[in-house]
This record gives C-alpha cells, sequence and structure tokens, in this order.
C-alpha cells in the first residue's frame, strides 16, 4: 500500500503544480495564472 501511496503522492504534487488537481486552489496554480497574466497583459502593452 505504501507503493500505491507514494505514486498517488507524486501524481498530486505534479497536478498541482500545473492547476489540475480538482480539489484545492493551489498556490502553484495561482502562481503560473498572475505569471502567465503578467506575461500576456506585458506582450499586449508593448506592440
Amino acid at each position: 500500500m505504501t507503493r500505491l501511496e507514494n505514486h498517488f503522492s507524486l501524481n498530486r504534487i505534479l497536478l498541482l503544480a500545473i492547476g489540475l488537481w480538482p480539489y484545492e486552489q493551489s498556490i502553484f496554480s495561482r502562481l503560473q495564472f498572475i505569471l502567465f497574466s503578467v506575461i500576456l497583459m506585458s506582450a499586449i502593452v508593448f506592440q
């Protein structure tokens, strides 16, 4: 059972990092959204 829990934990961490873990809004996904928004807005402003 430990091996299964480790695999589940790894998947949870990876999905949290890209914002796809369904149970909570993680800091990683918020940071990713903010960074993407800043890059997009700066590209629009400088064009």
